[in-house]
C-alpha cells in the first residue's frame, strides 16, 4: 500500500496511514480466505516496533494454483519451514476449488432492478465483510445520498444506509461500475405481493387472513 503522504495522527479526517485501493472490482481479486500470520519483527532501541504480514504456506501453495508465476519456492525458506505442514513438493498434488460467490439473496415479494431504471435507489443487497468480517450479502435500505465524487476521509460513498435492519447507518458505495461487476444488486417490492386482499371470514374464526402491508420505505433524498 502507498502511504498517505497527508496522514496526521491528531487530524482522523485526514485518513490513514496508507491509501487505500477503493476501486478494487472481483476482476482484481486473485484468491479467497488467504491466511496470514502477523509478526513482530525486533527493531533497533529507541524506534518504534513494526508489524510484519507473512502469507501462511497453504495459501501460498493455493495462490501458485491459480497465479503460475508466483511459483512456491522449493524447497522453502526457512521462514515457512514447517509451516501448516505443507511443502513446495505438494504443490504438483494439491488440489484446490475455488467456489463461486452465492447469487443475490433477493427477498420474497421483491425483485432485482437495474439501478438506471429507478428514479431512486432505495432497497438493495451488498456483497461485504462488514460485521464478522466474511464476505457475504448484506440487505441494505438507504437512507441519505451524497452528491457525486463525496469523499469521507479519503473514501468515496454514495450514500448512507442500514444493513440488516440494524439501527447504525453507514456509507456505501453504491456506483454503476459495481453493480456491473454484481457487488450489489438494486431491489424493489414487487406491487402484487406487498398488497394482497385478504380473504373474508368469520370473525375469530381458525386461519383468518392477515393483510401484508406495503414495507416500509425509508425516506431517500433526491439525487443531485
Amino acid at each position: 500500500m502507498a502511504s498517505n503522504t497527508h496522514h496526521d495522527p491528531a487530524n482522523k479526517k485526514s485518513g490513514g496511514k496508507y491509501l487505500r485501493h477503493n476501486e478494487i472490482t472481483r476482476d482484481h481479486i486473485r484468491l479467497y480466505g488467504v491466511g496470514v500470520v502477523l509478526l513482530k519483527k525486533p527493531t533497533p532501541p529507541g524506534e518504534k516496533p513494526q508489524t510484519w504480514i507473512r502469507v501462511l504456506a497453504s495459501s501460498l501453495v493455493r495462490l501458485s494454483k491459480v497465479c503460475p508465476e508466483f511459483a512456491v519456492p522449493n524447497p522453502l525458506p526457512d521462514s515457512h519451514t514447517g509451516d501448516d505442514g505443507v511443502d513446495a513438493d505438494d504443490v504438483a498434488e494439491e488440489a484446490v476449488v475455488e467456489e463461486d460467490d452465492p447469487p443475490p439473496p433477493v427477498p420474497e415479494g421483491y425483485e432485482a432492478r437495474p439501478s438506471a431504471e429507478l428514479d431512486t435507489i432505495s432497497d438493495f443487497l451488498l456483497w461485504s465483510t462488514i460485521g464478522n468480517g466474511r464476505a457475504q450479502w448484506h440487505r441494505g435500505v438507504t437512507t441519505k445520498v451524497y452528491p457525486p465524487n463525496y469523499l469521507y476521509r479519503g473514501k468515496p460513498f454514495t450514500h448512507d444506509a442500514k444493513l440488516d435492519r440494524s439501527r447504525e447507518v453507514r456509507g456505501v458505495n453504491l456506483t454503476p461500475e459495481l453493480e456491473a461487476d454484481g457487488i450489489w444488486v438494486a431491489i424493489q417490492a414487487i406491487p402484487d405481493a406487498c398488497a394482497r386482499p385478504a380473504t373474508q371470514v368469520a370473525d375469530g374464526a381458525p386461519g383468518a387472513a392477515v393483510v401484508r402491508q406495503r414495507p416500509r420505505r425509508a425516506t431517500v433524498a433526491t439525487r443531485a
